[in-house]
């Protein structure tokens, strides 16, 4: 029993040998597997905090074009209003001076048309005068010569 006992006892040292370097080189690769994991973890925090970055750096570039893009579209709107608003008082003011000509117009050819009216009474009244002059001079001249105008 003795050899049974030693020879247990050798074969129980070969296992816990064995279970020793099993149990070795489970923790080594477990040490391997942990450190290979973090290594990964690290490497995903620094890619995920650089790709943060670079998100945060283009919404910032973004947000300052899209700031000088609002004020540009703030200062064209205002161009434009103005532009829009000294058309339409430029309108107004040459369908004003439209109406003021037109107004005028129509003054002076109601003027002119009252001129010539007068200049043609007148002309009408001097011709008039004058024919009533010729035939008093022709009846003049014809009761000189013995005839009667009225047989004429």
């Amino acid at each position: 029993m003795a050899r049974r006992a030693k020879s247990a006892g050798i074969e129980l040292k070969e296992k816990m040998k064995d279970a020793e370097e099993l149990l070795n080189k489970q923790q080594a690769d477990q040490k391997s597997v942990s450190a290979d994991m973090t290594r990964q973890y690290k490497t995903m925090q620094t890619e995920m905090n650089l790709r943060i970055h670079q998100l945060e750096s283009e919404r910032d570039r973004l947000q300052i074009e899209l700031d000088k893009t609002q004020t540009q579209l703030k200062s064209t709107i205002k161009t434009k209003d103005k532009e829009i608003a000294e058309r339409d008082q430029k309108i107004k003011d040459l369908e004003k001076k439209i109406k003021d000509l037109s107004h005028d117009f129509d003054m002076l050819m109601q003027d002119s048309f009252t001129a010539l009216l007068s200049k043609l009474e007148d002309a009408r009244k001097n011709w008039e005068d004058k024919s009533t002059l010729i035939q008093a001079r022709n009846k003049q001249v014809l009761m000189e010569f013995h005839l009667n105008p009225l047989d004429i």
